[in-house]
């Protein structure tokens, strides 16, 4: 059995991203990909 979740974290770097699914107790027994998206038009942190 298969389970898809697609989430999307806004955090500072790769460590903070690291830590929030490595937190979790299910996280030894998944396979994770990350695919860093395109920066929004409307993101006020990019924009400054």
């Amino acid at each position: 059995m298969q389970f898809h979740v697609r989430t999307v974290f806004d955090v500072d770097s790769g460590d903070d991203l690291h830590a929030l699914p490595s937190s979790l107790p299910l996280f030894p027994h998944t396979s994770i990909t990350v695919t860093p998206p395109a920066t929004h038009p409307s993101d006020l942190k990019a924009q400054s």
